[in-house]
């Protein structure tokens, strides 16, 4: 009884871990896609910018980050 309880034990340890290892690698993942699509937003709006800018017109479109 003791032997099947600390197995018990150590497979909800070995599972909590591997849980834990599998979120922080999906979180990381989630962040790079995060900083790639912002990237992606203010190189747009900053190629946008630019070429209103060398028109001479006025660009009076917000930043992505809604910051004037």
């Amino acid at each position: 009884m003791v032997i099947a309880h600390d197995i018990q034990k150590w497979l909800e340890d070995r599972r909590r871990k591997r849980f834990a290892a599998a979120r922080e690698e999906g979180l990381e993942e989630g962040l790079e896609k995060g900083r790639a699509e912002e990237r992606s937003l203010w190189l747009e709006w900053l190629a946008r910018k630019e070429d209103a800018e060398s028109r001479g017109d006025r660009f009076t479109e917000p930043p992505p980050n809604g910051k004037v």
